[in-house]
């Protein structure tokens, strides 16, 4: 039961980032399309199991051929992207929360993780997890619910698939990576139990936004500006749920990059800089212009990658390694 709760932690850490926990991705991808939302996400709840459990139980080869190294380059260039949006994200909060020592401590944090293994970032979700989870229900309970009766059903299914494949951006490299030391019964249980909170914090917070003003749907932190409307207190603690949630998702982010430096910690380091310095493009144009670029180009490489898996059936995956023969 530990070993699934631990894995159910590390898998929910990916993608409970500032976008999630502010409401910002899921109103993107599902609120803003109205009613018909709900249905979509549960079938992308259905869909996130599946692509959990296949990339939990893909090995990493060791003989990478030239068509795996094409789709690792641009999954990697892609989670790069995640781990900068999640900085920017940090610089957004400053302005509610916490000014320049925000952005200090966030920095300080991904230096840290530079010299830490998986172990740190089990504590760190194990820590912040339950806070995040627990203050958005508290959200949702003080809101309460609306519905849109204007939907678009063709968009509402695009926005769902745009969502699968911004997040198996980071989650194809990150669960092969971490799948090794689980059975099987405990990877499956494990996808489960995230697809289904996930799927369930979709649905109540899509209908807590669909019954908001414009003005607060459309701002960039909607559960934060949703909460500073009720009084400072709120809005405050809704900054540092966000917070959490941005460190978890950064945290994975990075983990999967530096994991690729092995024990060069200077590369891991300059990695940190570089990210930071590439969320100056801003919050907004990450999310909502670059966000949606790489998610749709992640859709092709990760579905490139499993058909080529399908159609091999039980041949270990051939297609991506190289011919040692």
């Amino acid at each position: 039961m530990k070993k699934i709760l631990t894995l159910s932690f590390l898998i929910l850490g990916a993608f409970i980032g500032a976008s999630f926990s502010s409401g910002r991705e899921i109103y993107v991808y599902f609120a803003s399309f109205g009613w018909c939302c709900i249905p979509i996400a549960l079938i992308v709840g259905v869909v996130l199991y599946f692509v959990m459990c296949f990339f939990l139980n893909f090995p990493l080869p060791q003989n990478k051929s030239k068509a795996f190294k094409i789709f690792e380059t641009i999954l990697l260039v892609a989670v790069f992207v995640l781990s900068s949006t999640m900085f920017a994200g940090c610089a957004e909060l400053s302005f509610d929360f916490g000014g320049t020592i925000l952005l200090i401590i966030t920095f300080s944090i991904s230096i840290l993780q530079c010299f830490v293994d998986i172990n740190g970032l089990k504590i760190i979700n194990y820590i912040l997890l339950p806070l995040i989870f627990v203050s958005l229900i508290i959200c949702v309970s003080i809101t309460g619910f609306g519905l849109n009766n204007s939907s678009s059903f063709l968009a509402s299914i695009f926005g769902g698939v745009k969502y699968i494949g911004t997040n198996s951006i980071l989650l194809s490299i990150f669960l092969m990576q971490i799948g090794d030391e689980y059975s099987k019964k405990e990877k499956k249980i494990a996808s489960i139990v995230v697809a289904a909170i996930l799927t369930v914090f979709v649905v109540f917070i899509s209908l807590v936004l669909m019954g908001q003003s414009d003005a607060i749907k459309m701002s960039s932190m909607p559960l934060v500006t949703l909460a500073f409307s009720k009084n400072l207190f709120f809005g405050k603690v809704l900054c540092m749920v966000v917070w959490f949630g941005l460190i978890t998702t950064l945290l994975s982010g990075q983990y999967v990059l530096c994991n690729y430096a092995k024990n060069n910690t200077l590369y891991k380091i300059v990695l940190v800089f570089i990210s930071c310095g590439f969320s100056l493009l801003g919050w907004g144009i990450l999310t909502t212009k670059i966000y949606s670029i790489v998610g749709i180009v992640s859709i092709f490489a990760v579905a490139f990658l499993m058909i080529s898996n399908i159609k091999r059936g039980n041949k270990t995956h051939i297609f991506w390694y190289k011919n040692t023969k």
